[in-house]
């Protein structure tokens, strides 16, 4: 995927170790969450998927669950309880 190729070619350079981790299975996110949650200084930064959107409501209280700090890639997902998002605005891009 292109995000994973850019930001692990950015990440090094602020001091962060990616750990490109797909899912795409219900089981598979409960266990990457807390995979991540369970090491120091981790973090969650969820890419704009199929998966991710499908399965938003439960990505969101898992990070909560764990005390993951997690980025989401639409506002949507903040509106959903998640902490922070960092995306354009999609109803802005179909503006005519």
């Amino acid at each position: 995927m292109r995000y994973v190729r850019e930001i692990g070619a950015v990440a090094p350079s602020v001091g962060i170790r990616l750990i490109a981790t797909p899912v795409h299975a219900t089981a598979e996110i409960e266990r990457v969450i807390r995979a991540f949650a369970q090491g120091p200084n981790g973090g969650l930064l969820v890419l704009p998927s199929p998966t991710a959107m499908n399965h938003r409501v439960q990505i969101i209280e898992l990070a909560a669950l764990h005390g993951l700090p997690a980025v989401y890639p639409y506002s949507f997902f903040t509106r959903s309880g998640g902490l922070i998002s960092y995306s354009v605005n999609l109803a802005e891009q179909f503006r005519g």
